[in-house]
């Protein structure tokens, strides 16, 4: 199992290699104008907050009421 999740890491750390590259317009736009990359960095920022808040809110609740969720073995 330790063997499984070490190769699902390694797949994910290494897939997402590319994941930094843009289309051709978009690098264009950000290469001819330095304002308007920092536009687009803010506006990233912006749009990650609220999504990040609300997973970690949702992690949070599942975290705490997790062991208020197993069955009573009282019987």
């Amino acid at each position: 199992m330790r063997a499984n999740r070490f190769g699902h890491l390694a797949l994910a750390l290494f897939a997402s290699a590319n994941a930094f590259g843009q289309c051709s317009m978009c690098r264009t736009a950000l290469e001819s104008n330095p304002e308007f990359g920092d536009a687009i960095n803010a506006g990233i920022l912006i749009l990650l907050v609220p999504a990040v808040l609300l997973f970690s809110g949702v992690y949070a609740i599942a975290f705490r009421y997790h062991d208020s969720a197993e069955p009573d073995d009282s019987e």
